[in-house]
């Protein structure tokens, strides 16, 4: 079984985490770790060439930091994850998506709500969509 756990950095994505950890450890299954850095080439703001290339240079390196942080966390469970990191101007579900599609991902293990934890719906956007479009099963992690 191969298993997707999308990583932000948000609490409820280190909860994603850590149930993808006890679901490794009851079944064999090959774990993908996925972040998604946004590309700036897209973003309708007024930002000059090297404003543009030092917020993507920020956020490439704070998805590679997090992978790796996670990566460290997972092997100290005994789980060895296969870490993916993925730059993109589509939308993070469309990433999450792609790859699970590509990669014949058989779960995709994700939080409810990723670092914007603001609004009135409970489930974030990106979650809704994978959920709604999603090759495979899901298994959404609510914090309460």
């Amino acid at each position: 079984m191969r298993v997707l756990v999308p990583i932000d950095g948000s609490r409820h994505s280190a909860e994603a985490v850590d149930i993808a950890i006890d679901y490794a450890k009851a079944k064999t299954v090959e774990v993908f770790l996925l972040s998604v850095a946004p590309s700036t080439v897209d973003m309708d703001i007024a930002l000059t060439d090297a404003q543009r290339e030092e917020i993507s240079a920020a956020l490439l390196k704070g998805s590679e930091a997090l992978l790796k942080e996670t990566e460290s966390y997972m092997e100290g469970h005994g789980i060895t994850p296969q870490s993916i990191l993925r730059v993109t101007a589509n939308s993070v579900a469309e990433e999450i998506l792609d790859f699970a599609e590509k990669e014949a991902i058989d779960l995709v293990v994700l939080g409810s709500r990723g670092l914007r934890e603001y609004g009135r719906f409970p489930l974030g956007s990106v979650a809704t969509e994978v959920v709604r479009y999603c090759p495979c099963s899901v298994f959404v992690v609510r914090l309460t």
